[in-house]
C-alpha cells in the first residue's frame, strides 16, 4: 500500500543519508520499504524512536532500500501516528502492535490496546 504524505521522503536507507537528513538527537517515526515501479511507496515495517531516530535507522540497514520519517517533540504524537500507520497499513515486517512510550500509559485511539 502507498504510504501517506506526511512523512519527508524517501531516502536511501544508508548511513551516509541517514546522517545527512537525521540529526542525532531527532526523535520521532519512520517507515522503512521501497518504491514500486509503479512509483509508490510501499511500506514493510513502521517504527519509532523516542530518544534516537537516526540509531533507530541505523538498526534498519539491509532491511529495505529506503525510509520516510517524520520528527516529533511530544511522544504521544509519535505514537499516534505510529498506531495510524500500523492500523491503515499492516506492514508486513511490523507485527507487534506499537508500544505506548515509557511512563506514559497511553492506549491507542483505533483499537484500545
Amino acid at each position: 500500500m502507498p504510504t501517506t504524505t506526511r512523512l519527508d521522503g524517501p531516502h536511501s536507507l544508508d548511513h551516509e543519508t541517514i546522517d545527512k537528513v537525521v540529526s542525532k538527537v531527532a526523535r520521532g517515526v519512520f517507515v522503512i520499504g521501497n518504491t514500486g515501479r509503479d512509483g509508490k511507496f510501499y511500506i514493510d515495517r513502521v517504527g519509532r524512536s523516542d530518544t534516537g531516530l537516526r540509531q533507530a535507522l541505523y538498526d534498519c540497514i539491509g532491511t529495505d532500500s529506503q525510509f520516510k520519517f517524520q520528527l516529533f517533540l511530544n511522544p504521544a504524537d509519535a505514537y499516534v501516528l505510529e498506531c495510524d500507520i500500523f492500523h491503515d497499513f499492516r506492514p508486513p515486517m511490523t507485527i507487534r502492535h506499537p508500544e505506548s512510550p515509557i511512563g506514559r500509559g497511553l492506549r491507542c485511539r483505533r483499537c484500545g490496546e
